[in-house]
């Protein structure tokens, strides 16, 4: 599986899921 996660329009998403996701090491791209 691919360690990068792009996640677009990430203001749509809970907060709490993409600091979690970030300290896991996946690329989020707002």
């Amino acid at each position: 599986m691919n360690k990068d996660l792009y996640i677009l329009g990430a203001g749509g998403h809970s907060k709490v899921v993409i600091e979690i996701a970030e300290d896991l090491g996946y690329k989020i791209i707002s």
